[in-house]
């Protein structure tokens, strides 16, 4: 609004001025009364100067921060750091408050009025699009999980993948950003994975870096078959009704058994010289240290021949870490599979299952 000329707009100090008029009004104070005022150079600079007034002398609401950072951004065109600067906040603090300012309107309202709690609106904030916002704001406000920010987070994001997502791992974030793909990070979490939101892009990149390995593999493993699944196991009704054949586990070496002869040795010792009363503490704690190194050195992990490698098929999975592995059990190959019933498959580590003819 125009002002007339010889009057000035009071940006911050003005419930002092009213002060001072409801005196002079009470004849308090003559109408000359001297006020020291600041006068500002940058007209631009006023609202953050009030808004500074505000911060540190009012309690304002978090709705009120929310509108006053954005409106000194929008207003004085400076960056979020430089924000945080002036009011001795940290730039993830302000751009938080920003991401708020951006709430669907419904939510940005009911923050406004009290309805929800500051986390509440700051779990609707972890991502910024309004309109899922809304979506799962309108499904949850009238439930028990209205108040639930971990709820609401899950609903949020449901659909799309977190940087921790075994998936996203193995695709890796420079590869995904670099085809377009999109992470939107939690301003209001410590989690620092984010949320990734093209998961049409996840897949395609994950399928193409497990066939790649697939095709690398199959040159190198012998299996008779390599299928990939683009998950993190085979899915229980492929395997379900094989049987598993166990592989032989792997020799000892040379020195592996020489020191189970040694423990062995040491045991009996132990038990020769044990007294009339039993073993000493000292003595129980040893016997089972080295009772536990004898059985870890005979828990030998199984070996497949070749021969059994190339009668399998081996299925290509994901790991949690977001490497791909081979899945514990191997099937065989179709092509090469006997007529018959198939038996119901065992658990085991490194295991090949067949089919059993049937007479």
């Amino acid at each position: 609004m125009p002002r007339k000329k010889g009057y000035f707009q009071v940006t911050a100090g003005g419930r002092r001025l009213k002060q001072i008029q409801a005196l002079i009004a009470d004849n308090l104070l003559g109408d000359d009364f001297p006020v020291p005022i600041r006068v500002l150079a940058d007209r631009k600079d006023a609202v953050e100067v009030s808004l500074v007034e505000n911060f540190m002398r009012l309690d304002m609401s978090p709705a009120e921060e929310c509108r006053a950072f954005q409106a000194i951004i929008a207003t004085e065109k400076k960056a979020p750091a430089d924000v945080a600067k002036s009011f001795g906040l940290t730039e993830r603090f302000v751009l938080g408050r920003l991401r708020l300012a951006g709430l669907a309107d419904i939510i940005f309202e009911a923050l406004a009025d009290g309805h929800i709690s500051l986390d509440i609106a700051k779990a609707y904030g972890s991502i910024s699009d309004t309109d899922r916002q809304a979506a799962v704001f309108a499904e949850l406000k009238d439930s028990y999980c209205a108040s639930n920010s971990s709820e609401i987070r899950r609903r949020l994001v449901s659909g799309c993948y977190r940087g921790s997502d075994p998936k996203t791992l193995l695709v890796g974030r420079e590869i995904y950003l670099a085809a377009g793909g999109r992470i939107e990070g939690d301003l209001f979490s410590a989690q620092e994975n984010g949320c990734w939101i093209d998961s049409e892009i996840v897949e395609q990149l994950a399928q193409e870096r497990m066939d790649a390995t697939a095709e690398a593999m199959r040159s190198t493993e012998g299996f008779g078959e390599l299928r990939v699944i683009c998950e993190g196991r085979v899915p229980y009704m492929t395997v379900m009704d094989l049987e598993v054949i166990e592989a032989d586990p792997a020799p000892l070496t040379q020195a592996e058994e020489e020191r189970q002869r040694a423990i062995e040795v040491e045991l009996e010792t132990l038990s020769a010289e044990a007294q009339e009363d039993g073993y000493s503490d000292d003595e129980i704690n040893r016997i089972e240290r080295l009772e536990a190194e004898y059985e870890a050195l005979s828990e030998r992990p199984p070996v497949v021949s070749p021969e059994q490698k190339a009668g399998a098929l081996a299925y290509l999975v994901i790991g949690q870490d977001g490497t791909p592995r081979l899945h514990e059990q191997f099937t065989p190959c179709p092509s090469r599979m006997s007529p018959g019933r198939l038996t119901p498959a065992r658990t085991g580590m490194m295991t090949l299952t067949r089919r059993r003819t049937t007479r």
